[in-house]
């Protein structure tokens, strides 16, 4: 049995393994960078879940809660129905009572934030109720009740 033949490193192998390498390396970069940008989207002042929401139904109505809205006031906020989508649309104002130089961190959110959702139920939207109570805002959209199967009755004609 003959011993392998050694493998001469050439200039055209190691060009070809440096490539595949660099290659390697930029997509695991672009990868890492694909998945901390998702991240601080997710966590980001910016993000579009702003503000936080809990969407739950019973046997009458759709529930829509925000988290807490630190400086919303009720004439700051405004809630929309479009078709199934709910447009929630907040503004939010500074305290004016502390000065801007006094401030060593800050991390409340103010500014417009609009947040947009389907509901994935018929609803009434002529019916609807908000309100702002304690800084959290409760949204109301009373379901459209299913009768059940329409019969028509079909007829000959002749």
């Amino acid at each position: 049995m003959s011993s392998p033949e050694p493998v001469e490193n050439t200039p055209a192998r190691d060009t070809g393994l440096n490539d595949f390498l660099a290659e390697i390396t930029s997509a695991a970069r672009e990868l890492s960078s694909t998945i901390r940008g998702s991240v601080t989207k997710a966590i980001s002042p910016g993000a579009k879940n702003y503000p936080p929401l809990d969407v739950y139904e019973t046997a009458d109505a759709v529930i829509i809660h925000t988290a807490p809205l630190d400086t919303a006031a009720p004439a700051s906020v405004e809630v929309a129905m479009t078709g199934d989508t709910l447009t929630i649309k907040i503004t939010t104002s500074p305290n004016t009572d502390i000065p801007e130089a006094a401030y060593l961190y800050r991390e409340r959110r103010t500014g417009e934030f609009t947040r947009t959702l389907q509901i994935p139920r018929a609803v009434k939207a002529t019916e609807a109720k908000a309100r702002l109570k304690d800084n959290v805002l409760t949204i109301t959209l009373p379901k459209v009740q299913d009768t059940g199967p329409n019969i028509i009755n079909v007829q000959m004609t002749e």
